[in-house]
């Protein structure tokens, strides 16, 4: 993967499909898939990527598939966070009890 980011990657994948098998194997290619789509480095698109691993091994593709959902439910568990803290620090501007702000947003009771 250390060239993943060039912009002929997708292009070498797919010409160099038994070696992607191989690498498919590799513990390391799903930080390498995170980084790529993450980072968002290189010339190329998540797309190109999915096309290319698809065409060279049905085991990228999964893990290309497994660890966008892991970085965007990541996402959401974080803006649902975000939003509680949003909604506590209000109830709490209206001076409402900390058990009731605890009960309606999920978070931990606060301390005094």
């Amino acid at each position: 993967m250390k060239y993943a980011d060039g912009p002929h990657f997708p292009q070498w994948i797919k010409e160099h499909a038994e070696m992607a098998r191989e690498l498919a194997n590799s513990e390391h290619i799903a930080k390498s898939i995170e980084y790529l789509i993450v980072m968002e480095v290189g010339y190329h698109k998540e797309e190109a990527l999915l096309e290319a691993f698809e065409n060279s091994s049905e085991k990228l593709k999964e893990t290309m598939l497994t660890t966008e959902q892991q970085i965007e439910q990541r996402g959401m568990q974080q803006g649902m966070q975000t939003r509680s803290l949003e909604i506590a620090r209000d109830m709490l501007k209206k001076q409402e009890p900390k058990e009731k702000v605890a009960d309606f947003t999920g978070l931990s009771k606060l301390k005094s």
